[in-house]
């Protein structure tokens, strides 16, 4: 737990791509790849990949992707990924896609 001010957090670090793999699969179960993608390149940068998730739908275990502010009434859940080439990442996780099939798999990033 980290507080800022009032506000407290709870982050959680991962070494390794494979601790998304299995937002990775429900990208794919959810037949959201596009979606995903173009919410992902939304907030990131070269070296950061920034998104935000429906703390609700999280719950749930669904994918839901959203604003920083006003989608979520208990806040989003902010997935922040650094030191990183984005677009791998990206094409990765959410490869483009033509008639529903992504256009290609990656190997995850290093």
């Amino acid at each position: 737990m980290e507080s800022k001010g009032r506000i407290k957090l709870l982050v959680a670090e991962a070494e390794s791509p494979e601790a998304l793999e299995k937002l990775r699969l429900k990208l794919r179960q959810q037949q959201i790849l596009d979606a995903a993608r173009s919410m992902m390149f939304r907030w990131s940068s070269e070296d950061r990949v920034i998104f935000y998730l429906h703390k609700q739908a999280a719950f749930m275990d669904n994918v839901t992707f959203c604003l920083p502010k006003g989608e979520s009434p208990l806040g989003p859940i902010k997935i922040e990924i650094t030191g990183v080439d984005a677009k791998s990442v990206i094409d990765w996780l959410a490869p483009p896609t033509s008639k529903g099939k992504p256009l290609f798999e990656r190997e995850p990033p290093r």
